[in-house]
Order: C-alpha cells, then sequence, then structure tokens
C-alpha cells in the first residue's frame, strides 16, 4: 500500500469515525472501503481495526471525569459508539426493538394534539450544562411504556421519555403500572454520541390535560426541581451508586428536608 493510498484511506477512515452518520442512507463497509481504494479485504479490517482501537482509546480517555475516574454510563456511551461503527462495518445494521414503533409516531405527524394513554415505570433524571453556567444541572424524567392513542389498541411506542414537570407532579406519587392519559404532538430530536453521530428520533412533546387513569390515592410531591431531583435520587440511589451513576447528595438532602416537613 502506497502513502498516497494510506493516507486516503486513513482519511475515509476518520471520517466514518468521527464525521458520524450525517446521511442515514450511507453506510460504508469494510468491502466499500477495499473495493473503492483496490485493496485487499484483510488489508482495509487490519487498518480500520487499528484505528477503532485508538479512537476508543482516545474517547474514553476524554471521557474522564475530573476525579481521575469514569463513569459507567460515558464508557456505555463509547462503546455503544465503536460498536455501532463496526456493525456498519461489517455490513451489519444495529435493530433497536422501539424503531418500528416510532416509525408510528412519524405517521402521526405534527400538524394536531392527540390523546394517548401509558403505563408509568419509573423516574429518572438527565444531566444539561447550559450555555451559561459552568456546573452542570439535573433534571428530573419520567419514562412511560406501552403508549398508545385513546381509544385505540395499537401500541405507538414500546417506551417513551418525558420531563417530569409540574403538570405531572400534580398526580401524586406515581406507582410502577399506573394508567396516565394526557394530550400530546408529536415532534422529532436528534440523539446520539457526540455532536455530529446524530440519529432522527420521534416524542411527544407537550403534554397537557394529564389524568391518572388508575383510581387510588397519592402522596403528594414536592413542587420545586432540586427537591424532585432529590425525590429520584433517594428513589434510585442504590441503582445509581451501583453503576457509577452521579448521586447528588445536596439534591437528596433538599428532598429529605422536604419530606420532613411535610411528610
Amino acid at each position: 500500500m502506497d502513502k498516497k493510498t494510506r493516507e486516503e484511506l486513513d482519511n475515509a477512515i476518520d471520517e466514518i469515525i468521527y464525521g458520524g452518520y450525517r446521511q442515514r442512507d450511507s453506510r460504508t463497509t469494510y468491502q466499500d472501503l477495499a473495493d473503492k481504494f483496490k485493496l485487499s479485504l484483510n488489508s482495509v479490517k487490519e487498518v480500520v481495526d487499528d484505528a477503532l482501537e485508538i479512537a476508543e482509546s482516545q474517547m474514553l480517555l476524554n471521557a474522564y471525569k475530573d476525579d481521575g475516574e469514569i463513569s459507567k454510563r460515558n464508557q456505555q456511551l463509547v462503546n455503544n459508539h465503536i460498536n455501532k461503527i463496526k456493525c456498519q462495518l461489517k455490513g451489519k445494521k444495529k435493530k433497536h426493538s422501539h424503531t418500528r414503533y416510532r416509525k408510528k409516531l412519524e405517521k402521526l405527524g405534527d400538524q394536531e394534539r392527540h390523546t394517548f394513554i401509558g403505563t408509568f415505570v419509573k423516574v429518572g433524571y438527565k444531566e444539561e450544562t447550559p450555555w451559561n453556567v459552568k456546573n452542570k444541572g439535573y433534571y428530573p424524567t419520567l419514562l412511560l411504556k406501552d403508549i398508545y392513542l385513546d381509544g385505540r389498541k395499537d401500541m405507538l411506542t414500546n417506551h417513551l421519555w418525558f420531563n417530569y414537570g409540574k403538570t405531572f407532579l400534580k398526580l401524586g406519587e406515581l406507582k410502577e403500572g399506573d394508567l396516565i392519559q394526557f394530550d400530546a404532538r408529536v415532534d422529532y430530536y436528534y440523539k446520539g454520541f457526540g455532536k455530529r453521530n446524530k440519529e432522527l428520533d420521534y416524542k411527544l412533546t407537550r403534554p397537557t390535560k394529564i389524568k391518572l387513569l388508575t383510581e387510588r390515592k397519592t402522596k403528594p410531591m414536592p413542587k420545586d426541581r432540586p427537591e424532585v431531583v432529590g425525590y429520584v435520587m433517594n428513589k434510585n440511589r442504590e441503582f445509581y451508586l451501583k453503576e457509577g451513576r452521579d448521586f447528588s447528595t445536596w439534591h437528596y438532602k433538599q428532598y429529605m428536608k422536604w419530606l420532613e416537613e411535610n411528610g
């Protein structure tokens, strides 16, 4: 392999690893690279696999936290990214169980609001760092599964995460299996690892007219975000600590203080 060919091959590999999936229908494989550069398949695989090992090590290094440790979540994100590329290069498309359901949301369109029913699973949090704030913030979320249109039995999506805001909090403390009805509109967003490796997906946004269909009395929930985040931390404490997820002691104490005053 001459120097010019190797440089061009290296550039093509870098585009695959770091360029993300700009065109969803474009999937370069080992065989595509071998044909393009007129090289043997084994030669291409050897060069690409070496590049992937270096890229994975660099991504893991960049994912380390200030204290010199890497969270299992960040490690999983890197591993998922590398594995996705390996599947692509082998000509295999990574399948997601929810893909066919999200297509139903796409067909439903974003022109009208609809009434949906979903089953509550659990609460969680997401991490965001606003552009004008140094430290990241925690935002409470909740997971609903088996979501379908009210009055129809065919499932639209097997799960969706929502912001755990005031409209949901008014329902009181939720339990796994609770049926929740709400109005919302279909919207799209891009997900993926890094800024460039993005994939189009669909969600339900701006939920209103939220009702708990399960008939039972519920315990009140805090209204302020720090206390709600603390509730989530308390609810999932054992899991977060075991999996290396961030656990905010300050938020946890805010919730315990609220619980003492309102419990």
